[in-house]
């Protein structure tokens, strides 16, 4: 049946995008895509397809639904046994060939070109256009990974790929430029949510104050009480360490205009080789460079 095909494929991608071994899984714009386009298929095998008004072109969609379904749960059990070669490198490598992406899209156009006949399908449409997964939200399609710039996808890898020491990655660029915009793109990525066990983001600016960038991140881990403000700095500062100790973390420190601040939160961000993570963005490439360990920066271009 169509419906159990569906299920279980989409059991199984969102199995791949939360285990550790197949960090790189996001990186693939065809995976991402498809994830999308299982879901529609769900929404619409769940919303009683044999109500709708083409009773012809849901039994072919139907049916074609579930050869594509077990295609595609084949090509994930052949992806595994690759990765299992010395020779496979991940970021060389798809999940799922162009043609398969190219039939399960161009089935979606197909079964919305012969349903929507009239204003009573336009339902159709706007269910592909707010479909949800089961266990969290996914973004339009005009709005996915199919336009992604390279400068999402290097961010991306950089966080979630080697090395396991705490890094730092740096977004550097002039004012206006989108450094926050790709910094918040990347923070608020489902995959990132998975992928580390606790995150925090707090804005610097010109003129920071240490005790206020502590507080900031205690209140992204709600930890913030009366009592909190009666601490120290340096009490705060032991807080912040001890919330992160032993969790694979991302701080985002967004607008950071001078050595200084990183100086004054480094001391808080345990390394414990669990490929925790720091974003920072700055507009000046000396600061991104020093907090970086001498790690190129990446900086964003008009």
């Amino acid at each position: 049946m169509a419906h159990a095909a569906v299920v279980s494929l989409q059991q199984k991608l969102h199995e791949m995008l939360v285990d550790e071994n197949f960090w790189f899984v996001m990186l693939d714009k065809n995976f991402r895509f498809l994830r999308e386009v299982v879901s529609f298929w769900h929404a619409f095998l769940e919303d009683s397809l044999s109500k709708r008004n083409a009773p012809e072109a849901v039994e072919h969609f139907e049916s074609l639904v579930k050869y594509l379904g077990t295609q595609l749960l084949d090509r994930i059990n052949l992806y595994e046994l690759e990765k299992r070669s010395p020779d496979f490198n991940p970021l060389n490598s798809k999940v799922f060939p162009d043609y398969i992406v190219t039939a399960a899209s161009d089935s979606i156009k197909e079964y919305l070109m012969k349903v929507m006949n009239g204003p009573n399908d336009i339902d159709a449409l706007t269910t592909w256009n707010t479909v949800e997964s089961d266990s969290e939200c996914t973004p339009h399609l005009q709005d996915t990974v199919l336009d992604l710039d390279n400068d999402l996808l290097t961010i991306k890898s950089w966080l979630i790929g080697p090395p396991s020491k705490l890094d730092v990655v740096s977004i550097i660029g002039m004012g206006g430029i989108g450094k926050t915009t790709l910094a918040r793109q990347v923070y608020d990525d489902i995959y990132m949510e998975h992928h580390f066990y606790i995150r925090a983001w707090i804005t610097v600016s010109q003129m920071h104050q240490r005790r206020e960038m502590l507080l900031g991140i205690l209140r992204c881990f709600s930890l913030v009480n009366d009592n909190t403000y009666r601490k120290s700095t340096e009490q705060l500062a032991e807080q912040v360490y001890r919330s992160l100790k032993g969790r694979r973390y991302l701080i985002a420190m967004d607008d950071v205009w001078d050595t200084n601040a990183w100086d004054d939160m480094k001391r808080s961000f345990p390394d414990d080789k669990n490929g925790s993570r720091v974003i920072l963005t700055s507009r000046l490439a000396n600061v991104g460079m020093y907090a970086s360990s001498g790690s190129l920066p990446h900086y964003m271009r008009c």
